[in-house]
């Protein structure tokens, strides 16, 4: 039998562990409150900066963009809406002006007198008889009155437009985003030779070239997706190279919001898969050793030396937990910035803007494309823009040289394999490779519409599959065999 005295010691130690275990779940609830507050704080503090740039942007005086928007109305229209830097045949070379025009009309019809309610509209003059660069050139040139709106987005990049137009024409500011992507570019491939993982730069380089990527910055259209791609992914890396992967859900949060006010949904998924995979790729690197980080040795000269600092409860489980924490705080960021609009739009307008988005909604997810049967209408999609993919656009020659690399591929995997593949790593790319399939399905009236642009969010599913076929290669079997 227990004495007294036993027993008082083991009913205090009983309690002393319920208090424990209690402390230690109202500490995990405290921080889970206090993280919510930060992504309430830094959505709240996002929301209001945006929203004050727009502002701001319709406060600029139309007279001060008046000449660079009559510029930019005379490049216009010295072409079609969608005119083709190849021919018709290669799908990819398609330029939307027709986008670009509405976008510069809006930004021309930004009031400095009613700033919020202007950019809540953000209203441009139509006709349905002309094209949208004449319809650009009669309102900078003859004055005439926005009459149409196109609240259901955010058209951030218009204030932008406005901003650059007092200084800069549309032309220029081609000449620019393609300067302006090469240095982002250029940036992110310096991070990974820096971190010695400078393969994965030229996949990303790759992949780039498989959606033709140097005719996105000779569309505005094109170009906001990809920009925030590049940005957010330069960000993720510096991040996860230094260890900072605690607090990269606000950077795909703030990623959601800023692609969703700058965007005209093209390819958004692309600033959040990129980010996320080359983000996941260093945690793989760091986890095994191999990430090369610099450093200083005892007397302060700066060095280069293997990572040591593994992450201690690396697993597959924390990576598809990491994937999916990315894409909810990328997806509430991208989904409450737009809700925010129109919330934002009802309260300055005093109406319910809702049925102005429903409908479009409606119609771009399932929109009427004659007697095509469901299936036909999910295939029609997938196929439009897997075939934009180069070299695939190039018909039957770019078919038979995409049919070559991918055997050689193929050779290259098999001969040259590692003894020791993870393949629970590379499941997890494949998987998250499906992601602009998916969106394809979905949005399917769009996809078909507009598969010369949509197309573009593939660089993710070719990336997936580059970085799959390289994990399973080992390179030093390559070495010897030369």
């Amino acid at each position: 039998m227990k004495t007294d005295l036993q027993s008082s010691i083991d009913a205090a130690t009983g309690t002393t562990s319920m208090c424990k275990h209690a402390c230690g779940k109202i500490y995990k609830m405290k921080k889970y409150v206090i993280k919510t507050l930060i992504y309430i704080g830094v959505f709240a503090a996002a929301y209001g900066l945006m929203l004050g740039f727009l502002a701001l942007s319709a406060g600029i005086k139309t007279e001060s963009i008046q000449e660079k928007m009559e510029e930019s109305a005379d490049y216009l229209c010295e072409d079609i809406v969608f005119p083709y830097m190849e021919s018709e045949d290669v799908k990819p070379s398609c330029i939307d002006r027709y986008a670009d025009s509405i976008l510069l009309n809006i930004a021309y019809n930004f009031e400095p007198e009613d700033k919020l309610r202007s950019v809540m509209e953000s209203s441009y003059y139509y006709t349905y008889y002309q094209n949208e660069n004449n319809n650009l050139h009669d309102a900078v040139y003859n004055g005439k009155e926005k009459n149409q709106q196109y609240l259901r987005y955010w058209h951030g990049s218009a204030g932008v437009m406005r901003v650059l137009h007092t200084f800069l024409n549309i032309k220029q500011i081609y000449i620019w985003h393609g300067i302006l992507f090469v240095i982002l570019f250029a940036v992110l491939v310096f991070l990974f030779v820096r971190l010695h993982c400078t393969i994965y730069a030229v996949l990303l380089g790759l992949s780039l070239i498989a959606v033709s990527f140097w005719y996105v910055p000779l569309s505005l259209e094109y170009t906001w997706a990809f920009l925030c791609m590049f940005v957010f992914s330069i960000a993720a890396v510096i991040m996860t190279g230094k260890g900072k992967d605690e607090h990269i859900g606000i950077l795909f949060l703030l990623s959601g919001m800023v692609t969703i006010f700058l965007d005209f949904l093209t390819t958004e998924t692309v600033s959040l898969m990129i980010p996320l995979m080359l983000a996941l790729i260093i945690r793989r690197r760091k986890a095994d050793g191999g990430l090369v980080v610099a450093g200083k040795d005892k007397i302060g000269k700066q060095t280069k030396k293997p990572e040591n600092s593994n992450y201690i409860n690396y697993n597959m489980k924390s990576e598809i937990l990491y994937s999916v924490k990315a894409a909810i705080l990328w997806g509430m960021g991208y989904a409450g910035m737009w809700v925010m609009k129109w919330i934002t739009a009802s309260i300055v307008m005093g109406e319910n803007v809702m049925p102005y988005v429903t409908e479009h909604i409606e119609e771009r997810m399932a929109g009427d494309l004659g007697d095509l049967s469901i299936f036909g209408y999910l295939w029609l999609s997938v196929k439009r823009n897997v075939t934009c993919v180069f070299p695939l656009d190039y018909g039957l020659t770019g078919a038979i040289i995409a049919g070559v690399l991918f055997v050689v591929i193929l050779y290259f995997v098999y001969v040259y394999h590692k003894k020791k593949i993870d393949w629970k790593f590379i499941v997890l790319f494949l998987v998250l490779g499906l992601v602009p399939y998916v969106r394809i399905l979905v949005m399917r009236n769009h996809s078909v519409l507009h598969y010369f642009f949509v197309h573009r969010a593939l660089v993710i599913s070719v990336f997936a599959v580059l970085v799959s076929a390289v994990e399973v290669m080992e390179f030093r079997k390559l070495k010897k065999r030369k």
